[in-house]
């Protein structure tokens, strides 16, 4: 079982560790005042879409600046990369968390295992990351959940040489209260002949809405919620 990370993990759920490590504060996490404190998460699924913006929420006792090492990977393991050096540094406030948030150099996707090396004493709530609306991110045609059709070729940089009847389908697609009005789909053809691109929309299994393009491959709608 994966953790879940646009939910916050609780700090005292942490699966790995190196130092002195204790129980924080509302099922938290803390660290050692002196020396080398790493607390590890191991096994968290950031899905196909992933994302780079993190949310602390800690309780530092004395208002100093406290710098985290944020590891992907376990530190001192082969291929851990440290992904930033986040520096945290708020007046204190006697048992109360307070939330900082730190952007990453890059999404993280998939499966990884999550580090937080620390040198000074601080509890740690838990994490929680950014859930970017899959609906509105880019998204490309080889992570559609399923292609299927006549012919196709499926590279690295898309989906190629799309023959008749070729179905791509992108689930979870939550368009908000406010929906929009445009969809972009980017392509090419190497054919002079007029190219269709029918967009259905399909809830519980069953169609609801279909729409169509042309080669240009610009394609406007109407109330997609």
């Amino acid at each position: 079982m994966y953790f879940d990370p646009y939910k916050l993990v609780a700090g005292g759920l942490y699966n790995d560790s190196v130092g002195d490590v204790g129980n924080g504060n509302e099922h938290g996490v803390s660290t050692a005042r002196d020396g080398k404190t790493i607390v590890g998460f191991r096994g968290i699924d950031f899905g196909k879409i992933g994302s780079d913006s993190i949310t602390l929420p800690i309780f530092e006792l004395g208002g100093v600046e406290t710098p985290i090492g944020i590891w992907d990977g376990k530190p001192g393991e082969k291929e851990s990369r440290l992904l930033i050096t986040a520096v945290y540094q708020k007046a204190s406030i006697w048992n109360t968390y307070q939330e900082e948030t730190y952007l990453l150099p890059e999404r993280l996707k998939g499966i990884h295992d999550l580090y937080f090396e620390l040198h000074q004493k601080i509890h740690l709530k838990g994490f929680v990351f950014r859930k970017y609306p899959k609906a509105f991110e880019c998204l490309y045609a080889n992570e559609s959940e399923a292609i299927y059709g006549d012919q196709m070729r499926v590279t690295e940089k898309g989906v190629m040489d799309i023959g008749n009847n070729v179905t791509l389908e992108f689930s979870d697609m939550d368009f908000g209260s406010d929906g929009t009005d445009k969809i972009c789909i980017c392509g090419r053809t190497q054919t002079r002949k007029i190219q269709f691109i029918y967009v259905s929309l399909m809830e519980k299994k069953k169609i609801v809405r279909s729409l169509s393009s042309h080669r240009k491959m610009n394609l406007l709608c109407r109330n997609l919620k």
